[in-house]
C-alpha cells in the first residue's frame, strides 16, 4: 500500500454562526466514533469528491470546526483531511471476504484529539483497489447519530452527481433543553417509569469487559432472507391479527431464540431496549435534524419461554406509543433524560448492568435499515456492500445490499462471545432462520 497524497478540504460557503453546543446526548456519545466503509466496484473520481466535499462542509459546518473540551465546536472551517491510498493488488471481492478488516480503510479518529480541538471530527479516505474503490468515513459521534451520518453520505453522492438536496438542519436549539425541576422531582420520576441509576455494579462490569476486550468481539453476519421475513410476517400476522413491521418481526425472533442462544435454565423476564428516532416524533426535531437524535427506550418485556406469536404482540405493543406522531411517550423520556443530565444524575431507561451479565437479560438492538446505507451513487451506481460500523450495540440488524435482500444480524460485545463459542450443530443456527 502506497498512500497518495492528503487534502484537507474546507467549506464552499462561510458561515454566519460562530460555535456549536455540544448537548447532554452529545456528550454522552463522544467516546464513540462512526465508522462507514462503502465498497464500489468502479472508483469515485477524486476531483469531483473533494469539490462535492467542499459544498457539503457549507451543510454541516461544525464537521470541519474544531472542538473545545468536549463542550462546544467553533466554526472555524479549517477544513477536514481527505487521504488517499492505493492498494493495486486488492481487488473488490477480496474485501468482501474479509470485512473484518474494514479499519484499513479508514484513518484512525482519536476521541482525545477530536476533543481537545486538535483535529476535526471528521475524515475521509478514498482507496484505490485494482478493480474498484472503498470510501472510509470516520466522524464523532458527538456530532451525528447513524441515520444523520448515513444521511450526510446520501447527500455527498447527491451533490456529486449535482443533484439537489434538502439542506439538513444544523440546530441545537431544537433539542429539548434542561427544566428547572428539581434533584428529587426527577429522581421520583425516573422511578415511577422504571429508569435506574448507572450504578457501581454496572461502572465495575463495563471495566471488566472493557479490560478483556469482550466490546471488540463481533458475530460473522447472520442473514436472514427477504423471503424468510415476508412468510413469518405474514404467517404471525394471521395468527396475531396484527399489522406488521419487519422490525418487529426480526426483533422477535432476536427475543424469542436468546434463551436458546444463551442456554437459560430458567425462564427469566427479558427486557428489548430499542433505538428510536426522534425525528418528526419529539415535537421541534425535523426529520432533516443533523445531530443526535435518538433515543434508546425499553420497547417489550416478556418471559423467556413465551411463543413468538407473544413476543411479537408485545414488542408491537410496546413501539405503538414511541411510534405516534408526536409521540407524549418518546418526548417524555427525552426530556426526563436531559433534565437527569443536566443535574448530573445518570439514570438509564433500563439496567444497563445486565445487558453485561454472562447471561444477558436485557437484549439492546439497534435497526439500521431504515438508513439510506446504500443509497450514495458517486456516478457508478450504489456501493456493492457496506461494511457495518463498529458501535458497541449489542444486538446490529443491518441491511443486507439491495441484490441479495433481507437483513444482516451482528452480535456485539457479550451475545457475540457466546456465539463465537457455539458449536456448529447447536440448534441456534437453524432456529434463528424462520
Amino acid at each position: 500500500m502506497t498512500t497518495d497524497c492528503t487534502h484537507l478540504v474546507q467549506s464552499s460557503r462561510a458561515t454566519e454562526a460562530k460555535t456549536w453546543v455540544l448537548s447532554s446526548v452529545d456528550r454522552a456519545m463522544l467516546m464513540h466514533t462512526l465508522r462507514g466503509t462503502w465498497v464500489f466496484d468502479y472508483l469515485p473520481d477524486e476531483q469531483s469528491l473533494l469539490a462535492s466535499l467542499s459544498v457539503l462542509l457549507s451543510m454541516y459546518p461544525h464537521l470541519n470546526g474544531r472542538m473545545v473540551k468536549g463542550r462546544l465546536v467553533r466554526l472555524t472551517d479549517e477544513g477536514v483531511p481527505f487521504n488517499v491510498q492505493d492498494m493495486p493488488d486488492l481487488t473488490v471481492s477480496e474485501v468482501l471476504f474479509a470485512p473484518e478488516k474494514a479499519d484499513r480503510f479508514s484513518r484512525p479518529l482519536k476521541v482525545a484529539r477530536v476533543k481537545a480541538g486538535r483535529c476535526a471530527p471528521m475524515r475521509v479516505t478514498l482507496t484505490r483497489l485494482k478493480d474498484g474503490g472503498v470510501l472510509g468515513v470516520r466522524c464523532s459521534h458527538g456530532c451525528l447519530d447513524g441515520m444523520s451520518f448515513y444521511t450526510l453520505m446520501d447527500n455527498w453522492s447527491k451533490l456529486y452527481r449535482n443533484i439537489d438536496v434538502e439542506p439538513p438542519v444544523v440546530d441545537q436549539s431544537l433539542l429539548p433543553q434542561p427544566s428547572t425541576r428539581k434533584k428529587d422531582e426527577l429522581r421520583e420520576e425516573a422511578r415511577r417509569r422504571g429508569w435506574r441509576p448507572f450504578g457501581l455494579p454496572a461502572i465495575l462490569r463495563s471495566v471488566w469487559h472493557f479490560a478483556r476486550g469482550t466490546f471488540r468481539r463481533q458475530s460473522p453476519k447472520i442473514h436472514i432472507g427477504k423471503n424468510e421475513i415476508a412468510e413469518l410476517r405474514r404467517r404471525l400476522e394471521s395468527s396475531t391479527g396484527l399489522r406488521l413491521t419487519g422490525h418487529e418481526v426480526v426483533s422477535a425472533l432476536i427475543m424469542a431464540r436468546w434463551s436458546l442462544l444463551f442456554g437459560y435454565q430458567d425462564a427469566p423476564l427479558l427486557k428489548q431496549v430499542t433505538v428510536m428516532d426522534c425525528r418528526g416524533r419529539v415535537e421541534g426535531i425535523p426529520l432533516s435534524f443533523a445531530g443526535n437524535g435518538a433515543w434508546s427506550a425499553v420497547t417489550a418485556e416478556a418471559f423467556a419461554n413465551v411463543p413468538l406469536e407473544e413476543m411479537v404482540r408485545c414488542i408491537h405493543e410496546g413501539l405503538t406509543p414511541y411510534r405516534q406522531t408526536p409521540s407524549e411517550q418518546l418526548t417524555g423520556e427525552m426530556q426526563l433524560g436531559v433534565d437527569l443530565s443536566s443535574r448530573r444524575l445518570l439514570w438509564l431507561p433500563f439496567d444497563f448492568g445486565k445487558t453485561l451479565l454472562g447471561r444477558p437479560t436485557v437484549i439492546y438492538t439497534n435497526n439500521f435499515c431504515r438508513a439510506p446505507v446504500y443509497r450514495p451513487d458517486f456516478g457508478g451506481g450504489p456501493p456493492v456492500c457496506v461494511i457495518p460500523h463498529d458501535l458497541p450495540d449489542p444486538v446490529l440488524i443491518w441491511p443486507a445490499p439491495p441484490d441479495t435482500g433481507g437483513v444482516e444480524i451482528y452480535f456485539k460485545g457479550v451475545p457475540a462471545v457466546r456465539y463465537n463459542r457455539l458449536p456448529a450443530d447447536h440448534p441456534f443456527h437453524s432456529t434463528i432462520h424462520p
